[in-house]
């Protein structure tokens, strides 16, 4: 057999009329402090702000510059005769450069 817990409540008996308390609470927030506690907490947060602008600044400027293939193409940057040759595939210790020339080379000596 299972137990519940049930919690019974009257609304008669809740104080809805409680008086509300206005003001500060923690009155020590307001109790006299030294001036060099003052300025080291207001140079602490303007030094804070500045590095937040700083990082705001140099996060809102792009890291990294996304092309298509074809914009990249329609460059000098995209031109073949200005790259370096493009070193060979390999596939641990088979080279794959020549894959589909020795493919096609096979295939007509099967006639196929």
């Amino acid at each position: 057999m299972r137990h519940y817990e049930v919690v019974w409540s009257d609304p008669s008996r809740l104080k809805l009329k409680a008086p509300r308390q206005y003001g500060v609470r923690r009155s020590d927030l307001l109790s006299p402090v030294e001036e060099q506690v003052i300025e080291a907490d207001v140079k602490s947060y303007n030094d804070w702000v500045t590095q937040r602008a700083e990082l705001i600044e140099r996060g809102s400027q792009p890291s990294l510059s996304a092309r298509t293939a074809t914009e990249v193409a329609a460059t000098k940057e995209g031109s073949r005769r200005d790259r370096a040759p493009v070193a060979a595939l390999r596939r641990g210790d088979r080279d794959c450069t020549g894959f589909a020339s020795s493919r096609r080379a096979a295939l007509r000596r099967s006639g196929a």
